[in-house]
């Protein structure tokens, strides 16, 4: 977001563009830096786009022509380049000697990837249960990001943008579907296409990384509706408070839903567990059903503050502010506890691997093996630990 912030400031401030071309090379080394490249390469490859089509995120007035456009961008990676280049260029010289050099298998690229029916979990948090400790169902599901929870604000948000039926909304919409294309992986028709001729994604690992464009365009796209929806109650009054009557509706149903839980508790996860809805397949039903209730009570609630802001004649600001309040209430609790924590004498407690190591005070190779082995690997890395007695297999 930083990054976006400072790099389109450049093409709204004439006197400043220069400077905050630089200013975005420096956020931007700061990404690659931090590791993840796969997020660079997506932010940067969004940016070009946006580049050389502005007018699907920014207004007309709110961009200079081409030229200086291609000039912005170009300072950038220059600033990027040069920053960077004490890490870009031994990587250039590395990764010839790397073993994904010639490309991963198709499986191993592929690990992690997102199954459509985990998309569910942008609404109940871990669903599936996945964080529950079983490494068979860790390593055989998505489990790179502990969670994707945006909960239905967001969306109910972007909806507003997407109804108004501009030509960045077609645009946003089109990446979106690409990002959750590329995330599916192993469970989307085209990504062997793109595993096969897009240039490094045969070297990149867990395919689920690439819904943080679709993460952040959802994001991007519920601010806009949130603008919208402003705008709409000083521009066009009627045409809003209908909108927001429909959102009620939305709301209302969630209200009556969330009752019907917390009535029928009992008897509903009766029903849910005679289906088959509980573990292993599924996460605890009691969790499952606490997150169920929340979501429907905070999109009750929210439906509510929106009803209102359209119906109110004055403290409109004060419905504004709780919209926000609500949705980073829903967010922080959402994830609440989900991260534990440890102390840091127990963290920096060196493991058994470790300990084996130096126990031998020789300088010693060692060699983690990677994701997945096919056995054919698997013996002949085995091989070379007995007959280098110096190297250590790691498994």
């Amino acid at each position: 977001p930083l990054f976006l912030l400072v790099y389109f400031s450049a093409f709204r401030q004439n006197k400043m563009a220069i400077k905050l071309s630089i200013g975005a090379g420096i956020v931007g080394a700061v990404m690659f830096l931090g590791g993840g490249v796969e997020v660079c390469f997506l932010i940067f490859s969004l940016i070009f786009l946006l580049t050389l089509f502005p007018n699907l995120l920014l207004e007309e007035n709110q961009y200079p022509d081409l030229k200086n456009r291609i000039w912005c961008f170009t300072i950038f990676l220059m600033t990027f380049a040069g920053l960077c280049a004490v890490q870009l260029l031994p990587f250039e010289e590395l990764s010839r000697l790397s073993i994904r050099a010639k490309g991963l298998s198709y499986q191993e690229a592929t690990t992690w990837s997102l199954h459509p029916a985990d998309l569910i979990t942008f609404f109940i948090s871990d669903l599936y249960g996945y964080s529950g400790g079983d490494l068979n169902r860790y390593w055989g599901n998505q489990n790179w990001l502990k969670s994707i929870y945006l909960g239905s604000m967001p969306f109910l948000l972007a909806l507003i943008f997407f109804l108004k039926r501009e030509r960045k909304g077609l645009g946003f919409i089109l990446l979106i579907l690409l990002s959750l294309v590329l995330s599916f992986g192993r469970h989307s028709l085209f990504y062997p296409f793109f595993y096969k001729y897009v240039h490094f994604l045969n070297q990149l690992r867990y395919p689920v990384k690439f819904i943080f464009m679709a993460i952040f365009l959802i994001s991007l796209s519920a601010g806009f509706g949130y603008d919208k929806f402003k705008e709409g109650l000083e521009t066009d009054l009627e045409k809003t408070q209908k909108l927001a009557s429909g959102i009620f509706g939305v709301g209302f149903i969630s209200i009556i839903l969330f009752g019907v839980l917390n009535a029928y508790e009992e008897p509903i996860l009766a029903f849910c567990k005679e289906a088959g809805w509980d573990k292993p397949d599924y996460n605890d039903l009691s969790i499952n059903m606490f997150n169920a209730k929340r979501f429907f009570g905070f999109t009750g609630i929210f439906a509510l503050i929106l009803f209102l802001w359209g119906k109110a004649r004055s403290g409109k600001k004060y419905f504004a502010n709780s919209v926000i309040f609500v949705l980073t209430l829903d967010l922080f609790f959402s994830t609440h506890g989900f991260y534990q924590k440890t102390k840091t004498e127990t963290y920096m407690q060196p493991g058994s691997n470790i300990e084996f190591v130096l126990s031998d005070p020789a300088l010693p190779r060692v060699f983690t093996a990677r994701t997945i082995l096919n056995d054919q690997e698997t013996a002949e890395y085995k091989k070379i630990s007995i007959k280098s007695p110096d190297i250590f297999y790691l498994s």
